[in-house]
């Protein structure tokens, strides 16, 4: 159609200079809406993220032909652009856990919150949520380090945008404290028991008033908001003392 003539060519102009597809999300965003109103690279692009999961990149877990897929796409984008902003190493091909070390959560003193950006993609949920789930510890084998039981439906924020944060907001700002300045691969991650003993728990004062009350700093009552996180500490506490 004229139509498609027509935003293909203007799609076109705006790829000139686009090397390679990391490229394409520095773009603006009103550049990329332009893009995607070309339904040929449009299809493009999805064939392309489809490739991703096959390839273990991206959790892609809805229909191809999902009406949803429309609004999907541009919330990707979104989130992704997000992510590679606040994290230069990071590029598509390595959405892992370790995108999370510098978004923002909503959390006190924050002027942002990344994550609601981000959590807006269903691909880009679905891929963090299965990058934690790769880190829940055997039993049997003893492989991996978290302990993870939780509800598919406590991993959300309830009722949006945020009135009960999730499992998954929790879990995120709980590893940001934990792992704060410390460069570590959240792939495979170690909770150092030394790192532990410095978090603060309310219990000193540390504001300098005098006196030991709610206005101090306590990171461990921020970590254990996530249930995954709290289940982990109780284990290796048990496990110190056992052994």
């Amino acid at each position: 159609t004229e139509k498609e003539i027509s935003d293909l060519l203007i799609a076109l102009r705006l790829l000139e200079d686009v090397k390679d597809e990391e490229e394409l999300f520095l773009l603006e965003s009103e550049d990329i809406d332009k893009i995607l109103n070309s339904k040929i690279l449009y299809l493009i692009i999805k064939n392309y993220l489809y490739q991703l999961a096959s390839e273990g990149f991206l959790i892609i877990d809805f229909g191809y032909e999902d009406e949803a897929w429309e609004e999907e796409m541009k919330n990707f984008f979104d989130g992704v652009k997000l992510i590679i902003e606040k994290n230069k190493s990071i590029g598509i091909r390595n959405l892992d856990l370790n995108i999370v070390k510098n978004i923002t959560t909503g959390y006190i003193g924050e002027e942002s919150d990344d994550l609601t950006i981000i959590l807006k993609s269903k691909i880009l949920l679905d891929t963090i949520i299965t990058n934690i789930k790769r880190l829940k510890r055997n039993p049997n084998t003893g492989e991996g380090v978290l302990i993870i039981n939780i509800y598919e439906e406590d991993w959300l924020d309830w009722p949006p945008p945020i009135a009960r944060p999730g499992e998954l907001r929790n879990f995120i700002r709980g590893i940001q404290i934990i792992y704060e300045e410390l460069k570590i691969d959240l792939n495979n991650p170690v909770i150092h028991k030394e790192r532990l003993k410095e978090i603060s728990a309310g219990t000193e004062d540390t504001n300098g008033d005098g006196i030991i009350d709610d206005n101090d700093d306590n990171e461990l009552r921020e970590i254990i908001k996530s249930k995954i996180l709290s289940d982990t500490l109780i284990f290796l506490m048990y496990e110190e003392i056992t052994t």
